[in-house]
Formats: C-alpha cells, sequence, structure tokens
C-alpha cells in the first residue's frame, strides 16, 4: 500500500480493481508510493497546488489531471485548500 502525511484523506471506492481517495491538502502533504505497484492519476476537484515527482513540478487546478507514473516512489502536493481524487490500481 501507500504512506502519507496528507491533512485528510478519505476512501471513496476500494474494489478488487482500484482505489479511489479524496486527498484534502492544506499545505504541503508527502505520499510515498514505494511499495505501491500502480501508476496513480490524481484528478483536482477544488482549489490549485503543484505537483513534485522527482524534482519535476507540474501546476494543477481544478479539472486537470496528472498521471503519476509507477516508477515513482515519492510524489510531493503543495497547495491552499487542494482537494485530489487519487486513483490506483490495487496490488
Amino acid at each position: 500500500m501507500k504512506d502519507q502525511s496528507c491533512a485528510n484523506t478519505n476512501t471513496l471506492v476500494h474494489c478488487e480493481f482500484f482505489t479511489t481517495n479524496l486527498l484534502k491538502v492544506k499545505k504541503e502533504s508527502t505520499i510515498n508510493y514505494g511499495s505501491l505497484d500502480s501508476f496513480v492519476i490524481f484528478m483536482c476537484v477544488e482549489g490549485e497546488g503543484v505537483v513534485t515527482v522527482n524534482n519535476h513540478t507540474e501546476p494543477i487546478t481544478k479539472g486537470e489531471t496528472i498521471l503519476i507514473p509507477a516508477c515513482a516512489s515519492q510524489v510531493v502536493v503543495r497547495g491552499d485548500n487542494l482537494q485530489l481524487l487519487e486513483v490506483y490500481i490495487k496490488n
């Protein structure tokens, strides 16, 4: 699974095929995907912020989607009242 220091995480869907969580980021969160063998999709549903993977930073705003490759072990998400749907395939 994954380890995160996100301020608030709610699981919306968890089935045999995938998991969807709602991440509410108030400042900065570091998410460790080292033990997750899946890509991760972030869909911004509220606010705006930045996502940093492997020293590459991308802005994200409401309505945008970012695909995090399965080889990424750590992701840093920064934003003010940023809400993301986090989708990944179950191990």
